[in-house]
């Protein structure tokens, strides 16, 4: 079970920054590339652990949720905005690459004429007959064999990476003598670098998505596995990312470096057949990205409307047909109580107090909408403990349509906790026309701005940066119940990502309308 997480969390990790490495390194120096790496990864860990530990103390498994309860409704719109622009510019960078690579191949294995008609079919073949099957699937737990299959294949760009740098020393092509050019330290190009690094290392917009797809964190021993998961994955990431890093630099550090360092390789069969390999791992990652993307619109476009619901596990004095209506107020959990006490750890901060402070009545009745309404039927204690309950069977509603069942079978010592996104369901219909939808976007910025260099900057300092670290950091501190180390490394996170946000978004403007210049 760890093990498919982990590398399902390492190949959301792993990305189209790879291929981007050698063109940071080349614009900040090997040293300087190697401690950005580490910083990176150091502070994904940090929001990592935030995002872990605010969801066992609220109850919530949903970032938005968590904001919305410290920010309010503004604060849940701004990260769903967030998160839909940072997902799907790193999808666009995704098929990006697929078009700088994918009609390359075609044009060399079927001797075509490569133009851009050739990017655009490609593009659009591979999108409607790879991307869109695999992105219809339903579970993330699924992609756990492609993704084994993507490391495996991040492998062999390693080692055709180490061939073509010993190639080219043997060849003479990388002197001795040359070595005293190298760059190793180049604070002009840190600006610039850092969003792409730290986007490179990112995995908070996955995190819910992976680690809800098995079980859901219910305790503080649950926490620190996800956190070894997590550390074991960006160790693994840095080692890749460092090491097609410098190789990467050692062979092509001479001739100017673009966003993809698979462009650098002299024509041969080991270098389509690399070319080939990486579409492959490109079109098996897409998914992984596109699973939160779908999920954030979703709730963006459904959540407005219909409110998310939870339930209160029945008394045990209750009859075996006691049906609870599952109301939509948020000053109340969202639910009716049969008890003489609410447990409202969802909203309440583990103090009894409601989204935006209000203090929450306990005998308070919620009124029933017509829409959205879950029952419970025929629920009974568990024999396990008497806290703890077995829901046998749910009915929910929809806009007055006829029931749809749903099974569930599992057990909590305290509430359910439907709130995250990933559990909410999505009819076979939105969940194909989001999915198409979301592709279609792609595809058509992919092709308007071929620029990987840019993407990755502007939504890596811009978009990632506020949802993968200045949001965790803000919301972690304002929800409470933190130690002072937390407390001080939550406000260092907070202030580096405000820096990244201002000064690294403004250079990477910079250098994008110098470029436009020069050419």
């Amino acid at each position: 079970m760890s093990f498919g997480k982990t590398v399902n969390l390492g190949n959301s990790i792993i990305g189209v920054s790879i291929l981007a490495m050698p063109y940071c390194f080349v614009q900040s120096g090997l040293i300087l590339s190697v401690l950005l790496i580490i910083l990176s990864g150091f502070l994904t860990r940090l929001s990592c652990h935030f995002l872990l530990k605010s969801a066992f103390i609220s109850r919530r498994r949903s970032f938005e949720l968590m904001v919305q309860d410290v920010l309010g409704s503004t604060g849940r719109l701004m990260v769903e905005i967030g998160l839909i622009g940072f997902l799907l510019g790193t999808c666009v960078a995704y098929f990006i690459m697929i078009g700088d690579l994918a009609p390359k191949v075609i044009a060399e294995l079927f001797d075509f004429k490569y133009n851009r008609h050739l990017r655009i079919v490609s593009t659009l073949i591979l999108s409607l007959f790879v991307a869109l099957p695999l992105s219809l699937l339903r579970r993330v737990d699924s992609l756990t064999s492609f993704s084994l299959l993507s490391m495996i294949l991040y492998s062999c760009l390693i080692l055709k990476l180490m061939f073509e740098t010993t190639d080219r020393m043997m060849d003479g092509k990388v002197a001795a003598d040359k070595f005293d050019k190298i760059s190793y330290w180049n604070i002009s190009g840190l600006l610039t670098t850092f969003p792409i690094f730290s986007m490179a290392m990112s995995c908070q917009t996955s995190l819910f998505e992976i680690f809800d797809s098995a079980a859901t964190v219910s305790d503080l021993e649950a926490i620190k596995r996800d956190n070894g998961i997590i550390r074991k994955a960006i160790y693994m990431c840095s080692f890749v990312y460092i090491t097609v890093g410098l190789l990467g630099y050692m062979a092509f550090h001479e001739q100017t470096l673009y966003g993809n360092i698979l462009l650098a390789f002299p024509p041969s069969l080991t270098t389509t057949l690399t070319k080939i390999g990486f579409i492959v791992t490109l079109l098996m990652s897409f998914p992984l990205c596109l699973f939160p993307c779908r999920t954030s619109v979703h709730s963006l476009t459904a959540g407005r409307a219909k409110k998310h619901s939870n339930f209160q596990p029945v008394p045990t004095s209750a009859s075996a047909d006691t049906l609870i209506p599952i109301a939509n107020d948020d000053n109340n959990c969202g639910f009716t109580t049969t008890a003489k006490e609410s447990d409202c750890d969802d909203d309440s901060n583990n103090n009894n107090k409601g989204q935006n402070g209000r203090s929450i009545n306990q005998n308070h009745t919620s009124s029933i909408t017509a829409t959205n309404r879950i029952f419970t039927n025929h629920m009974k204690p568990s024999s396990a403990s008497s806290n703890s309950h077995s829901y046998t069977s749910l009915l929910e509603y929809e806009d007055d349509s006829s029931p749809r069942h749903i099974s569930a079978s599992q057990s909590t010592s305290n509430i359910v906790d439907i709130h995250s996104p990933s559990r909410l369901y999505i009819s076979d219909f939105k969940f194909r026309l989001l999915t198409v939808l979301l592709i279609s976007v792609t595809v058509v910025l992919s092709l308007m701005f071929p620029n990987i260099e840019f993407i990755l900057g502007i939504i890596g300092s811009t978009a990632g940066t506020t949802v993968c670290f200045v949001l965790p950091a803000f919301t972690f501190i304002k929800i409470g119940e933190h130690t002072r180390t937390e407390l001080l490394l939550a406000r260092l996170l907070l202030l580096i990502g405000l820096a990244m946000l201002i000064f690294c978004s403004y250079s990477t403007l910079h250098s994008a309308s110098l470029n436009i210049t020069t050419n």
